[in-house]
């Protein structure tokens, strides 16, 4: 497993983690509704490239939308599965990164809309990412041209996708791309205090709350729910980012400790003080400098 790490945390990093850690001190319990509303709020302050074309579509029944940017080779498409801890859908900055992934790769990006907890809890998202990789292939798409990425929850559905076409005898795509991905939702992820007071973002309570709504009546140790449990056998090259200082940063190195030892072309990014999906925010120079290593990824292993 090639592990690397980011030099020294940007000046900005660190003013930012200072700002996420005191609005994170002074707020307090978690609501699925209200987080869903708040993000429609916040919405309205960004604003889409418009250099890039935003097509809605529809996989066979699960609807979403294509991100096309000048750059766009027409035949390599990434399917990019958003964060949200299965339970919030995609914003305005999901779609910016998404956009520049596509502008410095030179491939167009669909995401789907998959189905939300807690009114689907698993498997309906991942059955809609599951039916979103077979209509690709299906529309003409060859698995060699398509890579599956995805942050967050979304991490784990790429994850969880790749495991549930290699077990269905599908033909997979070229590789996939985990961004700070929840690889555990069983009691064995439970961070440490320090683990949770040194994440300037996320709050524990949240992930909890998501988690149980997730779940429904599976079982917390099932592969396609907590994908660290795989045996990766069989899996295109993977590529793991992921902040030093998050909750998640456990979840991230020992699933991709696994994918190693099964034999797994594996390559994790470990980014100093970077706070959850960092990658999003745009103003940061390690935004950035991921956004760049992303895209070579995509490309190097993304065939044409």
């Amino acid at each position: 497993m090639r592990t690397e790490h980011s030099a020294k945390p940007s000046w900005q990093i660190r003013v930012l983690n200072r700002v996420l850690r005191r609005v994170k001190k002074n707020t307090s319990g978690f609501d699925i509704a209200q987080s869903r509303d708040f993000l429609r709020r916040v919405d309205r302050f960004f604003h889409t490239p418009r250099s890039v074309k935003f097509v809605d579509d529809n996989a066979a029944g699960v609807e979403g939308q294509w991100l096309v940017a000048p750059e766009s080779d027409r035949d390599r498409v990434i399917l990019y599965l958003h964060g949200g801890g299965f339970c919030l859908s995609e914003s305005v900055l999901h779609k910016k990164m998404v956009a520049k992934l596509c502008r410095l790769s030179g491939f167009k990006a669909y995401v789907p809309r998959y189905r939300l907890a807690p009114e689907h809890p698993f498997p309906a998202g991942l059955d809609d990412c599951v039916t979103s990789y077979r209509w690709l292939v299906n529309s003409g798409y060859a698995p060699r041209n398509i890579v599956i990425a995805g942050d967050s929850a979304g991490g784990a559905l790429t994850l969880s996708t790749i495991g549930s076409l290699r077990d269905d005898g599908d033909p997979l795509p070229a590789s996939g791309v985990m961004l700070s991905a929840g690889t555990d939702l069983s009691d064995e992820a439970a961070p440490d205090t320090e683990q949770i007071r040194r994440d300037p973002l996320l709050p524990w309570d949240a992930l909890q709350a998501m988690r149980r709504a997730y779940l429904g009546n599976a079982h917390p140790r099932n592969p396609r729910v907590s994908p660290v449990f795989y045996d990766y056998r069989g899996f295109p090259p993977l590529l793991f980012h992921v902040g030093s200082t998050e909750i998640l940063f456990d979840h991230a190195t020992r699933a991709a400790a696994r994918a190693q030892l099964a034999g797994v072309d594996t390559r994790i990014k470990i980014w100093e003080d970077a706070p959850h999906v960092f990658q999003a925010m745009g103003f940061l120079p390690e935004s950035k400098m991921a956004l760049r290593e992303i895209a070579e990824f995509v490309a190097r292993t993304g065939g044409a």
